[in-house]
């Protein structure tokens, strides 16, 4: 029973049948209690050794053994052999390692003491096995340059144990010969031919006679150490071993090792379909775990191509494909003449292959039923078919989809084919791009490039790149042209219709909701087109109803629409989808600022089938998921001239951005979707002035503060000409929030006075409270304290009248920052208090952060560095959730400074390391100027002066280039105190000189 229960690990076997293979088919009444008796005392035994926890599990589908692979020997070397098999082409030396590890599993026989005709069928199966993999091995070893001395004795031994394998006889009667040991290789034949005529009465088969004919030429020492041609008498119609495919070596182990897992267990025959895109390589992989597979099929591999895509000739019908493999089995004439319809052929087909175990490889598959009268009953039976879709059969019928091909093994492949040495080469990246890791595509290419000596990757790209309809001709496209075709042309008109949209949609994927809008489709209508697309492998999932379409077939298919004239209709599509998006922007950007001033948006009221955007985290999660299709569908608005459609479509997706820290993809985005327009009309103009109050706002996070003010003031020109004065109270207060961010306060506060005051006329107190909450900030380090407290709370009490909780929150935390600085630590920590009770509500990840920033710098104040840690690390583990990066190396920076307060200087500099990587990637100066300041800090700490030196002057030189002069003054103060305690006083003096200049500048 345990032995049943771990060749079955992680599977449940039945009841039933672990009866069957307890008492040998015939259990006895009352079965299913003593099982369980048996399955109690086993559990209790295996308590007794030492297991931990339930290791049979028992349930309605049976009892499964709960064990790693790594603790069962079978299921190790079946593992080691299906990788060495996989690369012993390409690896040989490895492949020879990984066999030899399989065998030294092996001690005596399998299942020792067991009897039944199960345990029979499976010592049979595993002992098959491992002859095989030792004969493989000794190949190996023989091609590698290995002894013969030392293969003869190892294929003695086999030779011993298995009198009658022609294979093992004929590879040691070779491997004789080329030792020179001609007289002993004729005796095996000679032994080996009487054995074989006392049990069967039968000759030794014809390759064998070979080998021995060979031996009485002289001519054994000339022939290759290893002759693995199948026998006459073995039917192989396999095509050629396809010996290198590039990264495909885990897909391929996996199979085998699911192969020989389902043939250990007894199945009836395994069945195992690969699919995947047409030319994605799905034939090449099945037809080499083929060959890695035909030794555990002793009676012979068939192939067959059902020709569902052949572009000439129509699909095999099953009677065709019947009639072709009993030909192929040798099946008379006389009987295949009498075989007149379906039932009988299928019929006659198992008889011919009853008791046979055979490999059948059924190529270019339409659907299940095209083939299930070609699959043989024989238990030991494999059968692998590839198939463009996903196909539907049995319950045991596994599956395999083939994914394109990763970049490195595209460039593998193309390396492999052409023979060069592409190190180095600044196209290779464009190749991947452009080939999308498509195997048909790469392997004529390559050999295209093969023949081109003087041609560089960059021209083969260049040239693939005008596939076209005109071009199906072509030798280098014609085939790809040829494969998308054939399974093109066969959807349905609706199906093809969905599909072509999907491919005019301008994103790298698309949602169910989307793709409803752009086919005016129901939508559980389009959700099932698109599954059934999938089921085509025309679309493959980028997610829970989210879809994406292979580049080259995109390319292939809006060619197609050219040539049939179906251009407009597309751009009709995709504008749809433009007004499907325009609409779900708005309701989010509404359900995250539901009591700002209406901006000029379709109704915020109207509902997006399938889109739920009625709460901030909603809202949230739908930008998180689309905001690289809102970004492609302004792109291509630019590009046809229609830059407009997208209205305030790039306000919300801008916003999203910069609050998910992403400020340089927000300023990118901006850039390419500002000129058109600029160059439009008066409602163009808006949103252009709109587009750049927000550029105003993304140029202050990234500290370009010049650029910044450019922006506002431009945007202000605009809004001052439109007479739109809810537009230039934004101007001004991000005017403001520029001079104070620059320490400029009197405009500061002049600024944020004027946006207040028409935000006031307009009504909008929500905002008076936002502009008056900051100007309380310039007006404090004005130096005007009380006047600050006072505005600052003028501002919550705003914010509380509107009961607009994410205006009070911020008002809240602003007080609280104010009364940290002076030092009221307690009030400070009751409005941090209030606030966090608010941002629970709000559900707002970054206010909580904000907040967890602000509690730690209190309880560092107070010397509570240990919880000053914890309430960092909760903020740093917030922002990195939101994917604030800025805010991240802000809380890495203070939980550094915190840990070099308690000495624990190897992790702080780590902090600082994690936190440098991170402002490298921002490219942003003035961070990497606050990581050096605080690296100074923990060498000054540990007493390593030189490096604390390093760390300011880099500190400093960081800081200059970012104009940023809070920075500079600390990096000058840091190096006076040092060389003070150093003794160079001159220098010492001159670096304080310096930061009393700065700190004027400031002031």
């Amino acid at each position: 029973m345990l032995a049943a229960l771990l060749i079955e690990r992680g599977r449940a076997v039945s009841a039933r049948a672990l009866a069957d293979r307890v008492w040998d088919d015939d259990p006895p009444d009352g079965f299913r209690g003593t099982l369980q008796s048996y399955i109690s005392r086993l559990r209790r035994r295996l308590r007794n050794a030492g297991e931990s926890g339930e290791l049979i599990a028992s349930g309605p589908a049976g009892y499964r053994m709960n064990v790693s692979l790594d603790r069962v020997d079978v299921h190790c070397f079946d593992r080691l052999v299906s990788q060495a098999q996989a690369r012993a082409e390409a690896d040989p030396s490895a492949a020879r390692r990984l066999f030899r590890q399989a065998e030294a599993l092996w001690i005596g026989e399998p299942l020792a003491g067991l009897t039944g005709s199960w345990a029979t069928a499976v010592q049979r199966i595993l002992t098959d096995k491992r002859r095989a993999a030792i004969l493989r091995r000794i190949e190996l070893d023989l091609r590698s340059g290995a002894s013969p001395a030392e293969a003869v004795v190892e294929l003695s031994e086999l030779a011993a144990t298995n009198r009658t394998d022609e294979r093992v006889a004929g590879l040691l009667m070779t491997t004789l010969g080329r030792d020179g040991r001609t007289t002993d290789a004729l005796r095996v034949y000679r032994d080996f031919r009487d054995q074989l005529h006392k049990l069967t009465g039968t000759e030794p088969g014809p390759e064998l006679r070979m080998v021995h004919q060979r031996l009485l030429n002289g001519s054994a020492k000339t022939q290759p150490a290893v002759d693995r041609r199948q026998t006459p008498d073995e039917i192989n119609t396999l095509d050629t071993d396809p010996t290198f495919i590039a990264g495909r070596d885990a897909d391929i182990s996996a199979l085998i090792e699911t192969v020989d897992a389902d043939l250990l267990s007894g199945a009836r025959r395994v069945t195992y379909s690969v699919d995947g895109l047409g030319g994605i390589g799905k034939s090449a992989l099945a037809l080499r775990a083929a060959h890695l597979l035909r030794k555990r099929c002793p009676d012979g591999a068939l192939q067959i191509n059902l020709r569902t895509h052949d572009e000439h000739l129509p699909p095999l019908d099953p009677r065709e494909a019947l009639t072709q493999l009993l030909d192929a089995v040798g099946t008379p004439f006389r009987e295949l003449g009498r075989a007149d319809t379906l039932a009988s052929l299928a019929a006659l087909w198992r008889r011919r292959t009853s008791g046979k175990r055979l490999l059948l490889v059924l190529d270019d598959v339409q659907d299940f039923a095209q083939i299930e009268p070609l699959l043989p009953a024989t238990p030991g039976t494999i059968v692998l078919i590839t198939s463009r879709r996903r196909l539907v059969g049995p319950p045991d019928l596994r599956h395999l989809t083939v994914a394109p091909l990763s970049d490195a093994a595209a460039i593998a492949l193309l390396a492999h084919i052409t023979e060069r040495d592409l190190s180095g080469d600044g196209d290779l990246d464009r190749f991947t791009r452009c080939f999308g890791g498509l195997a048909l595509a790469i392997t004529l290419a390559a050999g295209h490039l093969r023949g081109r000596a003087v041609w560089t990757v960059g021209d083969l790209v260049d040239r693939f790149s005008m596939m076209s309809r005109a071009l199906a001709d072509d030798p280098l496209t014609g085939p790809i042209h040829t494969a998308f075709a054939m399974s093109y042309r066969a959807l349905d008109g609706t199906l093809r219709d969905l599909l072509r949209y999907v491919a005019a949609h301008p994103g790298a994927d698309i949602g169910l909701p989307a793709a409803a809008a752009m086919s005016q489709g129901a939508l559980a209508d389009t959700d099932a087109r698109l599954d059934a697309l999938v089921d085509h492998r025309l679309l493959d999932h980028a997610g829970p109803h989210r879809y994406r379409l292979h580049d080259l077939l995109r390319q292939y298919i809006l060619a197609q629409s050219v040539e049939q004239h179906q251009i407009p209709d597309n751009q009709h599509g995709v504008e749809r989808a433009i007004a499907f998006y325009r609409a779900a922007a708005a309701r989010a950007d509404h359900a995250q600022n539901p009591r700002r001033w209406a901006l000029h948006y379709p109704a915020a009221s109207t509902t997006q089938d399938g889109v739920f955007l009625d709460t901030p985290e909603q809202a949230r999660a739908w930008l998180d998921q689309e905001h690289l299709n809102l970004a492609a569908l302004t792109a291509w608005t630019v590009q046809q001239g229609h830059g407009t459609l997208t209205g305030l479509l790039p306000h919300v997706l801008i916003e999203h951005l910069d609050h998910r820290g992403r400020s340089h993809e927000a300023l990118e985005y901006i850039e390419q979707t500002l000129a058109a327009h600029l160059s439009s009309g008066t409602e163009s103009g808006a949103v252009a002035a709109r587009l750049l109050t927000d550029q105003a706002a993304v140029y202050i996070r990234t500290d370009d503060l010049g650029k910044a003010l450019e922006s506002a003031q431009a945007a202000l020109t605009v809004w001052t000409a439109d007479d739109d004065r809810y537009g230039q109270a934004d101007a001004h207060f991000q005017i403001g929030r520029v001079h104070y961010v620059a320490g400029r306060h009197d405009e500061a506060v002049a600024a944020y006075r004027a946006a207040a005051a028409l935000y006031g006329a307009l009504g909008d107190n929500n905002r008076v409270a936002a502009a008056e909450n900051l100007c309380a900030v310039a007006t404090f380090f004005q130096g005007h304290h009380e006047q600050a407290f006072a505005l600052s709370n003028h501002a919550l009490d705003l914010a509380r009248r509107e009961n607009d909780l994410r205006a009070i929150c911020d008002a809240l935390i602003n007080l609280g920052e104010l009364h940290r600085t002076v030092g009221h630590q307690t009030r400070a920590l009751a409005y941090f208090h209030e606030a966090r009770v608010l941002s629970e509500s709000l559900g707002d990840p970054l206010v909580t952060a904000v907040l967890g920033n602000n509690f730690g710098a209190i309880y560092e104040h107070a010397g509570n560095f240990r919880q000053a840690l914890a309430s960092f690390e909760q903020a740093l583990h917030a922002f990195r959730a939101i994917g604030d990066h800025r805010s991240e190396i802000d809380s890495l920076i203070l939980m550094a400074t915190a840990h070099t307060r308690l000495n624990d200087h190897t992790t702080a500099l780590a902090e600082l390391r994690e936190a440098a990587a991170l402002a490298e990637h921002a490219r942003d100066q003035r961070q990497q100027a606050q990581i050096q300041l605080a690296e100074g800090h923990v060498y000054r700490a540990s007493g390593d002066t030189l490096r604390a030196i390093d760390a300011y002057r880099n500190a400093l030189a960081l800081a200059e280039q970012a104009a940023a002069l809070m920075e500079q003054s600390e990096a000058h103060r840091a190096l006076s105190e040092v060389f003070a305690t150093t003794g160079d006083d001159a220098l010492s003096r001159e670096h304080q000189q310096a930061a009393l200049a700065t700190e004027e500048q400031l002031s």
